[in-house]
C-alpha cells in the first residue's frame, strides 16, 4: 500500500509510516505544495495511493465521496495529542488492509478512528 502525505501533515509522518512498513511519498514530491485540493486528490488517484491529510475539507463526503477514491485518511491533528494520534493511525493502518481502505474515509482522532463509506 502506498500513502500520499499531504502538505498539511507534519513531515515526520513520512518516516513514521515507512517505519511501520508502508511506502509513502509527499505531495510536494509530485506537485507544488500549494496545489488545490482537487489537484491533490487527483494525484492520489493517479498514483493509486491512500491520501493522508489533516485538511478537514477532505472529510466532506459530499465534496469527496469515499467511493470515488483509493482511500482518504483525515487526521484531526493536534500537537498536544500527537502520540495518541500516532497510535490511532497505526492501529487503523494495521486493521484496514489495502482493499478495506479503498472507497473509504477514515477519520483519525486521539485514541480511535471512524470509518465512513
Amino acid at each position: 500500500m502506498t500513502i500520499l502525505i499531504d502538505q498539511c501533515v507534519p513531515r515526520r509522518y513520512l518516516r513514521l509510516v515507512a517505519d511501520w512498513g508502508y511506502s509513502a511519498s509527499l505531495v510536494s514530491s509530485h506537485i507544488p505544495a500549494n496545489s488545490s485540493d482537487p489537484n491533490v486528490i487527483a494525484l492520489a488517484q493517479k498514483i493509486d495511493s491512500v491520501l493522508l491529510t489533516a485538511d478537514l475539507d477532505f472529510s466532506n463526503i459530499l465534496d469527496y465521496p469515499p467511493t470515488n477514491f483509493a482511500g482518504i485518511i483525515v487526521m484531526r491533528y493536534q500537537v498536544q495529542v500527537e502520540a495518541d494520534i500516532d497510535l490511532s493511525l497505526k492501529t487503523a493502518l494495521e486493521d484496514l488492509y489495502r482493499d478495506d481502505l479503498r472507497k473509504t474515509l477514515v477519520v483519525i482522532t486521539p485514541g480511535k478512528y471512524r470509518i465512513r463509506r
